[in-house]
């Protein structure tokens, strides 16, 4: 398994069928709410639910979101 699957798996294990902002910030997805706000007004954060006043994150949309974000080297974004 590779140090990436590691944490994905461990991030998993942390978090709730149904995960809330706050629970993405205690795990290192984001830095604070502020940010979180901004991925989902620019469309680049994980999948979620607005329920009335609380935004929820499927723990699946947190992990694909994760997997999406992986780079396997820093040469694939070098246009030669």
């Amino acid at each position: 398994m590779s140090g990436c699957e590691k944490f994905i798996e461990q991030i998993s294990k942390q978090l709730p069928d149904l995960a809330s902002t706050g629970d993405l910030i205690r795990v290192g997805i984001f830095k604070n709410h502020q940010a979180a706000y901004i991925y989902r007004q620019n469309g680049r954060g994980p999948s979620y639910f607005k329920m009335s006043q609380k935004t929820v994150y499927p723990k699946e949309s947190v992990i694909e979101f994760l997997r999406n974000c992986k780079v396997e080297s820093t040469t694939e974004n070098i246009e030669v």
